[in-house]
């Protein structure tokens, strides 16, 4: 089997530890958490208010798009992922699968805002300010290992396990930027370049459309060859203005590889 013509993968809605773990309010004033807050581990925690509006509005993308008919629905095991894939109403059979899941924090994510992240585990943050892509956070996983294998399985999952047209999963941001470096062929130097600016963002409620089909002549390739980045609820914050643009895998010269080199110079 081949892969599926069109995949969607929608990160989930604004949660309610988004809010939390970002809101100076939260880091300058312990005692505003909510009860309850603390006890709840991160996979069980839910949209907030405007993510369920976020959700809403990526669901009415998808039905006036005609893409909310997909062959396969996935959703990952976290709580906000199920909630953002119900809130879409989408009527569909959803397969709930841990390979979709957000990455694993381990005790770095332990519901620490960034700069009390910095703090606790300075080692850590300097390791990741070094490479952010093979940096693996204290007792979790690193992207360029444990999240990327878990995407190359949902591929072979998708090639193998169904004879679809239209595949959607719901899922989380770090794991969409996994997905961006392998269908895209980024090099690690490209991925942290894309990463480290705001305009390529992966928004809450985004939703991240590859196709193999071209979209102006019809073409069917056999990988996926173009991608569109749209924010629904607020399309300002759309990647490209939400346009289509093709995906080139590039190749390097000897010449190439050699000024890649050169960026770094000789320790001894």
């Amino acid at each position: 089997m081949t892969l599926p013509k069109e995949l969607i993968m929608i990160r989930h809605g604004q949660s309610e530890a988004n809010v939390i773990q970002k809101g100076e309010q939260y880091s300058t004033d312990p005692s505003s958490i909510p009860a309850g807050f603390e006890s709840r581990h991160d996979s069980y925690m839910r949209l907030s208010t405007l993510g369920v509006k976020q959700a809403n509005a990526a669901g009415e993308w998808l039905r006036a798009n005609g893409l909310s008919t997909p062959g396969v629905q996935y959703a990952s095991t976290h709580i906000r992922t199920r909630e953002t894939a119900a809130t879409l109403s989408l009527g569909g059979q959803w397969i709930v699968d841990d390979l979709w899941r957000e990455r694993d924090w381990g005790e770095y994510g332990a519901k620490y805002s960034r700069s009390e992240q910095e703090k606790n585990f300075p080692f850590s943050a300097a390791m990741k300010k070094q490479s952010s892509w093979y940096w693996k956070p204290v007792g979790g996983e690193s992207l360029a290992t444990g999240v990327r294998f878990r995407f190359d399985s949902v591929l072979a999952n998708l090639r193998e396990l169904h004879d679809v047209d239209l595949a959607i999963g719901v899922t989380h941001g770090e794991f969409i930027n996994v997905a961006r470096f392998v269908l895209e062929g980024l090099t690690p130097e490209q991925w942290i370049e894309m990463d480290s600016n705001p305009a390529n963002t992966v928004q809450n409620a985004m939703i991240v459309h590859y196709s193999r089909i071209d979209p102006e002549t019809g073409e069917e390739h056999e990988h996926f060859a173009f991608k569109r980045l749209v924010c629904p609820w607020d399309e300002s914050l759309s990647v490209n203005e939400g346009k289509w643009s093709p995906i080139s895998f590039k190749t390097f010269s000897d010449e190439d590889l050699m000024n890649s080199v050169n960026l770094y110079r000789n320790l001894l």
